[in-house]
């Protein structure tokens, strides 16, 4: 809950990459009632945001989308099959050397162990920055998602775990729901297009 929001502190203690990523004109996919504020990023010139009802690849309206320097989207690959295939999509909103920043929950501090998730039944993968065996029979190693992708490099790939308690893995509670306690259970990715 409110993962931007959460996320904004964590992007402004590490303000070198991120004045490089979030600058210009940006697209914010699926924000939800927690949209990104330009006001928080010097270099933002605007934020657009769109929100996608049922996210469905071949009607998503972004096959018009013009380019933006940085499009961010929050844990939206995790709802599709083949997530490769989402992100080759949503590069096409990028422009040439602008970003897309994008997270996934990972599957051992948010799952915890548990798929279909717990906490999240629309989840349709789990995922880990790299793992040679899973207990998920779902699982995506996210290094080799991005491998898959041609149109871009990455940048930065981090398992942020901001106020976690690793004492409480197995025991049900997911720690992202309150705002107030600012749990963070995800992998960030930055990928910069070609």
């Amino acid at each position: 809950m409110y993962e931007n929001t959460k996320a904004t502190f964590l992007r402004w203690s590490q303000n070198r990459l991120y004045h490089q990523v979030f600058k210009g004109e940006g697209l914010h996919i699926n924000p939800g009632d927690d949209p990104l504020k330009a006001k928080n990023f010097p270099l933002v010139k605007s934020i657009k945001s769109k929100n996608l009802e049922n996210y469905d690849l071949e009607n998503d309206g972004l096959e018009d989308c013009r380019e933006f320097d940085f499009v961010l989207f929050t844990h939206l690959v995790g709802f599709e099959q083949e997530p490769e295939k989402v992100l080759s999509h949503i590069l096409k909103c990028v422009k040439s050397k602008g970003h897309l920043i994008f997270t996934v929950p990972d599957e051992d501090l948010y799952e915890q162990g548990q798929f279909p998730s717990i906490f999240n039944k629309g989840h349709k993968r789990s995922f880990s920055i790299h793992k040679e065996e899973s207990w998920s029979g779902k699982h995506c190693n996210i290094i080799d998602v991005i491998d898959k992708i041609d149109e871009a490099s990455c940048r930065k790939i981090e398992l942020v775990d901001t106020n976690y308690n690793y004492s409480l893995i197995g025991t049900g509670v997911d720690q992202t729901i309150q705002f107030v306690d600012g749990v963070e259970a995800n992998i960030e990715v930055i990928l910069r297009k070609y």
